[in-house]
Formats: C-alpha cells, structure tokens, sequence
C-alpha cells in the first residue's frame, strides 16, 4: 500500500519541551497559490518550494498558545510537520 508518516512536533518556547504526535498518511495537501501571489516577476512555482512552505514551522502564540505539558500553562510554542516515514 501507498503511504507513509506525518509526525506533528510541538515545541515550547519557554522550557524547550517537545511533543512529537505520528500519523500515517497516504497523501499530502499543498496549497497553490494564484498567480497574482507569486513573488514578484514569477509566473510558476515549484514542487519543492511548495512542500518548504507546507512543512514550515508555525509560531503558536497569544490566544493560539499551546498549553505545555512540562510547563502546565499555555505558552508561545512552534509547530512543525514532519515526514518522518515516506512512502516505499
């Protein structure tokens, strides 16, 4: 069978304590944008930059704080996706 395995990674920014979530996933969503949202001068975008951008880290902060499990409050954190098991 296709597939393979997201991770979600969540770190807190205040004691560096890290969650890590796996998921198995048979395929992966980009977002493309139009056109007129390109870089200045661009008229294509490729592959690569559109899976650098959908597997950016995120900043999780003010009313989107995550609540750490180390600290016991909500606290700024980074969320990351990761592909840590890739199709065969």
């Amino acid at each position: 069978m296709f597939g393979g395995e997201l991770t979600s990674e969540l770190k807190c920014l205040a004691c560096g304590h890290t969650s890590r979530k796996p998921d198995p996933i048979t395929d992966i969503s980009v977002s493309v944008p139009p056109v007129d949202e390109l870089p200045a001068g661009a008229t294509t975008i490729s592959i690569e930059q559109l899976l650098a951008d959908h597997f950016k880290p995120e900043l999780l902060s003010g009313s989107n704080q995550f609540n750490c499990a180390a600290c016991q409050v909500r606290r700024d954190t980074t969320k990351a996706m990761k592909l840590t098991a890739a199709p065969p």
